[in-house]
């Protein structure tokens, strides 16, 4: 152990805390963190927000650091009374179906002084703010605004606890001013429905045992500071942003980002940013019930994938942690054309889904993930393998079936190998 880091692999890490000590994870940070972050100060500032919402430290792992690391390179400090970012947890309702048990992963939303922190770094803003105008600053004659060529904004908060009526952000900028204004309502009306942070929680909140979801979420525990967020945003389109500034943007109007692949990345540079997950995992909260089969459909359980029987394994105590890791199996595709030759899970391949130079990528992620598999020590590390590789799967499963088998045979055949060692 060297500066109270212990050497370990990440894959081998089943925990937000065990994860977060290691010299693997402080290096991932460091890696893409932006000049002005201190990756110890920030492990350090997450470790005290675990008090504050204990189930940070119940998310999947790789997800969390991968947050971590995406607000390091934006140059933000997250869950921090400075309110520059925040990591927040949502279910994920399929990985929960796989696990039969809650699963949490993590999102990334910047914060109002996020926001002003990377404005102010463009080098031609010398101020900004934001604030709410109540009805009866308005009916006072206190607070009065035009556009056009005049670019006037008058404010004189008398009531701040008053009824809010308007909201706006003003910039002071070395060649001028800017600034935008919006009935409070239109800002609940865009939260409602661009914020998909709020949407998901609301809907988490239609279950009892999930009600607190709702509670926590920056939108009702800082309500005037998301107000201002929202309001220096729309302004922030008008002023010329640095590049971490607009990947703070593409950042937060992308709730779904995959932050577990980036956690694992290697070779990332400071400024890197995590890719977009898969589309058919944008829905993290689960709220519609299974249902009957649809009429036709078999009500034969299909062959346990190698994932699933990771998951299912007799060190139960492991496999439960690796759980929230382990990848879903996407459904079955219609068949290729006819004439193509069979892949080995069954489905056609079809050679127009991917080209020869993306097979060959493909083939060269089989054999590493293989290498991973055989490295593998119990059912945990095996899940914690297909968890990380886990968008890669996906497409590989949809592009180049026959590949994709390798892999699953891969992690039936060490399954096997370890049960036989156990025995």
């Amino acid at each position: 152990m060297e500066n109270g880091l212990v050497q370990k692999r990440l894959i081998d890490c089943g925990t937000v805390r065990e994860m977060l000590v290691t010299k693997a994870a402080n290096f991932q940070i460091s890696s893409v963190a932006a000049s002005m972050i201190d990756p110890g100060r920030m492990v350090r500032a997450v470790t005290i927000a675990f008090r504050q919402t204990p189930l940070l430290a119940e998310c999947e792992p790789f997800s969390f650091l991968g947050a971590m690391m995406t607000s390091a390179s934006l140059g933000l400090y997250p869950n921090t009374p400075l309110g520059e970012s925040y990591l927040v947890p949502f279910r994920n309702s399929k990985l929960s179906k796989a696990a039969k048990r809650d699963v949490f992963e993590i999102t990334l939303i910047i914060g109002y002084k996020g926001y002003v922190k990377l404005a102010r770094r463009s080098g031609g803003l010398i101020s900004i703010h934001a604030d709410i105008a109540t009805d009866s600053e308005w009916k006072d004659g206190e607070f009065d605004f035009r556009y056009g060529s005049g670019q006037f904004l008058h404010h004189r908060a008398i009531d701040p606890d008053g009824e809010p009526l308007f909201a706006y952000a003003h910039a002071q900028l070395k060649d001028g001013e800017a600034f935008i204004v919006w009935p409070y309502a239109k800002v609940l009306a865009h939260r409602d429905r661009f914020s998909k942070a709020y949407q998901q929680a609301k809907r988490a909140a239609k279950s009892p045992k999930l009600a607190w979801v709702l509670e926590q979420t920056p939108w009702v525990m800082h309500e005037r500071a998301m107000v201002a967020k929202t309001m220096i945003r729309q302004l922030a389109s008008r002023l010329d942003l640095t590049v971490e500034g607009e990947s703070a943007m593409t950042v937060d109007e992308n709730t779904r980002l995959n932050f577990a692949r980036f956690a694992l990345d290697s070779g990332l540079t400071p400024g890197a940013l995590p890719a977009p997950a898969d589309d058919d995992d944008e829905d993290l909260v689960d709220d519609k019930p299974e249902g009957p089969p649809k009429k036709g459909a078999s009500k034969k359980d299909p062959k346990p994938k190698a994932a699933d029987k990771a998951a299912a394994s007799p060190a139960k105590g492991k496999a439960d942690k690796a759980a929230a890791s382990a990848p879903e199996k996407a459904p079955p595709r219609s068949a290729g054309k006819s004439e193509a030759p069979a892949g080995g899970n069954g489905e056609l391949f079809n050679p127009d889904n991917g080209s020869a130079k993306e097979r060959e990528k493909f083939a060269g992620d089989v054999v590493r993930i293989s290498s991973e598999l055989q490295e593998a020590e119990d059912s945990l590390a095996i899940s914690a393998v297909l968890g990380v590789w886990d968008a890669i799967l996906r497409d590989m499963q949809e592009k180049f079936p026959d590949l994709y088998q390798e892999v699953d045979d891969a992690a039936e055949a060490r399954l096997a190998e370890q049960k036989g060692g156990s025995e």
